[in-house]
């Protein structure tokens, strides 16, 4: 890869405290949560995506302000700004629409830079034509955003960030994992 983009596809194994994400085509551990932001964190929303993802975004931070991630703060922005077309600046989180590979509905991408410490940014994507548009794939990705990986145990099937879309009406999220966002 070139330049200060390092794409890095979160993996997780619920029963690890370490994630495992390539970059630049190696797998590497990092820590469960990446939360360094500077606060507060800005959740830039493409304001040319269709409606509903809009408003799924939009709930997503929402959802998550009512459970004390009072950090958010989420506007519309251009299609052309570049936190959504993949090159956010420190403490922005882009959220837009594309198309996914199956059976995935919503991507986090994650950019990584070297400075003075670490900072990580991320682009949220949904795909509307497959019905990533929903407050359940929103909340979910701006989880990975936040710095939470998937879980994949069956007991955490009623967990935000299990890696599976099911469609729930309710999701809850455990207070270790809010602990580690906060």
């Amino acid at each position: 890869m070139t330049g200060p983009k390092l794409a890095a596809w979160l993996l997780l194994a619920s029963t690890s405290p370490q994630a495992c994400a390539t970059v630049a085509g190696e797998a590497v551990a990092v820590p469960r949560s990446w939360a360094p932001w500077e606060r507060p964190v800005a959740v830039l929303v493409n304001g040319a995506m269709p409606q509903p993802c809009i408003d799924a975004a939009f709930e997503a931070v929402a959802w998550w302000s009512e459970r004390g991630v009072d950090y958010l703060v989420p506007s519309t922005v251009g299609p052309e700004h570049p936190a959504v077309l993949g090159v956010p600046r420190a403490g922005e989180i882009g959220v837009t629409v594309g198309p996914l590979t199956p059976p995935a509905v919503g991507l986090t991408d994650w950019t990584a830079r070297a400075g003075k410490r670490l900072m990580h940014d991320a682009v949220i994507t949904m795909d509307h034509e497959r019905g990533g548009c929903t407050w359940q794939v929103a909340t979910h990705e701006l989880g990975h955003g936040l710095g939470l990986g998937d879980l994949y145990h069956d007991r955490d099937v009623g967990n935000v960030m299990y890696g599976y879309t099911l469609g729930l009406d309710e999701m809850g999220i455990a207070r270790e994992q809010l602990e580690q966002v906060r």
